[in-house]
């Protein structure tokens, strides 16, 4: 971890609006601000939520985080700023993710990470450059270690194009696979004699027939279910059962006596 200074606090939580005077101001009664940073955004020039102030001493900064979170204190447009001790960057912590824009990246505050070889300061043009020397005349094949020329690390690929790039696959594959069970679908049905509504020929009598699909025994068993129970208007429920049971056998107590 980088060295810490005891001097310096860092504020989050701060109003778009904020600047290092608006800081200052709000934060000069704790002792004397030797340097006050606000981190702000290169487009627009807001403030980005959070900055820095390093006072003359320690101790001003210890009172300055004991006395000045609490309201009204560190009340500023609309937001209460959370102030704690800075605290120094660990290299061996990764950022969360890899950035869109990859060694296209030209933000030289950018927190995400990048890929080998990613400097902020080279001309947008460079990494195409490079890539177009490494080619055979377009630029899309290399010389013989990759898919690109070049740098290896230009050719690092976009994460959000990959993602692209793999559900496309994965789209195709499912489409390939559902063709082919159409296809096997479709000559099942022509083995089968169903297809074109059409009646099958007379088959050899030694030619085996085709084993029948699932679907299609539970099928022929509907069908049958249906032939059985043709002449009945409705099944009876398993209660309705025992009650015309009980009726049957009431009847016949009473027949017989």
């Amino acid at each position: 971890m980088t060295e810490v200074d005891p001097c310096e606090v860092y504020v989050r939580y701060l109003p778009r609006t904020c600047d290092e005077a608006r800081l200052r101001a709000q934060f000069e009664k704790c002792g004397r601000i030797v340097r006050a940073r606000v981190a702000k955004d290169r487009d627009t020039g807001e403030c980005k939520g959070y900055g820095f102030m390093t006072f003359s001493n320690k101790t001003e900064a210890r009172r300055c985080v004991r006395e000045y979170n609490e309201h009204p204190r560190n009340y500023m447009d609309g937001k209460h700023a959370v102030i704690t001790h800075a605290t120094g960057s660990n290299p061996n912590k990764r950022p969360v993710a890899m950035c869109s824009f990859g060694v296209d990246c030209r933000r030289s505050d950018c927190h995400f990470r990048h890929p080998d070889g990613w400097d902020p300061d080279a001309e947008p043009g460079a990494d195409a450059g490079a890539d177009n020397e490494g080619g055979d005349g377009d630029g899309e094949v290399g010389d013989g270690d990759g898919e690109s020329g070049g740098d290896p690390a230009a050719r690092d690929e976009n994460p959000s194009k990959k993602q692209k790039r793999d559900k496309k696959d994965k789209k195709d594959k499912k489409d390939k696979r559902e063709t082919k069970e159409t296809k096997e679908t479709k000559e099942t049905k022509e083995r089968l004699g169903v297809a074109g509504g059409s009646a099958p020929e007379a088959e050899d009598a030694d030619q085996p027939k085709p084993a029948l699909t699932w679907l299609q025994r539970q099928r022929k068993l509907q069908q049958e279910e249906r032939r059985v129970n043709r002449g009945h208007k409705h099944k009876l429920g398993a209660k309705a059962r025992k009650r015309a049971k009980a009726r049957e056998a009431k009847a016949a107590v009473a027949g017989g006596g």
